[in-house]
C-alpha cells in the first residue's frame, strides 16, 4: 500500500483528535464584524477535511486578544452564547461533549464532537459558583493558568515559582467533584504537582512538548511527562514552532515527529496525543498579542500550519515506521481515553 493511501485509510478510520484550539473566540470577533457564521462556512470544512472526531476549545481564559478581555466573565458568557449558537445551526454534524456517552455517540461517525474548556481560571474568580456556572453550560475541561499568575495559581510564566493557592485548591477540589477534565498546560512546575496533589482524576497537558528537546517553559520536563502518564493522562503536542525547536529553521514536521516519539519512549504510546493550538485563522490579532507581550511572532511547524493539514503529520509518522495502531492512538484514540475517564462520572 503506498503512502498515500496509508494517510487516506487512517484519516478515514482513526478518531482524531484537536486537544486546542481557540475557535469560539474567532467565532465571537468575526461575528461583531458582521460575520456570525465562520464556524460552518469557515471552520467546519477544515475540521473534515482533517478526519477531526473531536475539538476541543477555548471559551474563555487568562488573556485578552484584540478588543475582548477573556477574563471577563461578561465576555466568557458572550463567547458560549455565540458559540452554542453557531453549534446549533450545525446540529446534524456537530455535538457538544459532555459526557462520556457524548464521546461514544461521535466515534467513527460523521458528526464532529466540540468540547468547551477554559485556557485559564481567571473567568471562575472569586466565586466558585461561576465554575458551576460554566459547568452547566457545557464546559468541561479547565487549565489553572495561562501564562501569568491569577488568583488560583502561577503560570509558567512566573519567576516567582510559587503553586497553588488556598483558593485555588478549592478551585481542583471543585473540578474533582464536578468531573472536569485538568489541563496542566502552562502550569509552573510547583503548580503542576500542587495540582496533581489535589486532583484525583486524570489529568492532560493539552498543548505541551518536550522541554529535553525544546528548553521552553511552556514544554514539560521528563518527571512531569512521567508524572501525567503515571496517572493514566495525556500529553498533547503543540504545533507553535517556538516549543518545538528553539530554531526556527529546524520546525519541520519530522522535528515535531521527534517530539511524539521522545514521549512514547520515555513512557509509552498511550500517553501521546496531539494539541496544535491552531490560531490560523486570526494570526493578526494573535500577533498584537504577542507584540504586546513582547513574545516572538507566531509561527507554526511547516508544512503543518492548519488544522487540514494534519494528515502530513500522518504520512511523517508512517514515514518515522509508526505502526497504523500506534498513529490511530497519537491522533485521538489516547485522548479519548483520558477524557471519558473523567466525564464517565457525572456530578
Amino acid at each position: 500500500m503506498d503512502t498515500k493511501t496509508r494517510v487516506d485509510r487512517l484519516h478515514q478510520s482513526s478518531n482524531v483528535v484537536d486537544a486546542h484550539s481557540d475557535y469560539p473566540v474567532h467565532m465571537l470577533l468575526e461575528k461583531r464584524q458582521g460575520h456570525p457564521g465562520v464556524f460552518q462556512t469557515e471552520h467546519l470544512p477544515k475540521l473534515r477535511a482533517a478526519g477531526i472526531c473531536l475539538e476541543t476549545v477555548t471559551i474563555g481564559g487568562d488573556f485578552e486578544l484584540g478588543d475582548l478581555d477573556l477574563r471577563s466573565p461578561f465576555v466568557t458568557l458572550a463567547i458560549l452564547d455565540c458559540a452554542h449558537e453557531q453549534i446549533k445551526v450545525c446540529a446534524e454534524n456537530v455535538l457538544l461533549i459532555q459526557s462520556a456517552s457524548d464521546l461514544n455517540m461521535i466515534r467513527n461517525s460523521q458528526v464532529i464532537g466540540v468540547m468547551f474548556a477554559l485556557e485559564g481560571a481567571a473567568p471562575v474568580s472569586p466565586d466558585l459558583s461561576l465554575l458551576r456556572t460554566y459547568y452547566r453550560l457545557g464546559v468541561r475541561s479547565l487549565m489553572l493558568t495561562h501564562n501569568e499568575r491569577n488568583g488560583f495559581a502561577d503560570g509558567c510564566g512566573e519567576s516567582a515559582c510559587g503553586g497553588l493557592s488556598n483558593l485555588g485548591r478549592d478551585l481542583v477540589r471543585e473540578i474533582n467533584r464536578l468531573h472536569m477534565i485538568l489541563d496542566l498546560s502552562h502550569s509552573n512546575e510547583r503548580t503542576f504537582y500542587d495540582a496533581l496533589e489535589v486532583f484525583s482524576g486524570t489529568p492532560i497537558a493539552s498543548h505541551s512538548n518536550a522541554r529535553s528537546l525544546c528548553d521552553h517553559v511552556r514544554n514539560l520536563t521528563d518527571n512531569q511527562i512521567k508524572a501525567i502518564a503515571g496517572r493514566s493522562g495525556v500529553v498533547g503536542m503543540n504545533f507553535l514552532a517556538r516549543f518545538v525547536d528553539s530554531d526556527p529553521a529546524k520546525t519541520t514536521p519530522d522535528r515535531l515527529v521527534d517530539h511524539i516519539a521522545y514521549v512514547a519512549n520515555l513512557v509509552g504510546i498511550d500517553y501521546v496525543g496531539l494539541g496544535p493550538d491552531y490560531a490560523d485563522y486570526y494570526m493578526d490579532e494573535l500577533n498584537e498579542w504577542a507584540h504586546n507581550h513582547n513574545l516572538p511572532v507566531m509561527q507554526y511547524t511547516a508544512g503543518l500550519e492548519s488544522v487540514a493539514q494534519l494528515p502530513l503529520l500522518t504520512e511523517t509518522l508512517i514515514k518515522r515506521g509508526f505502526a497504523d495502531s500506534d498513529i490511530q492512538k497519537i491522533l485521538g484514540e489516547n485522548f479519548l481515553r483520558a477524557y471519558a475517564a473523567n466525564l464517565a462520572l457525572v456530578a
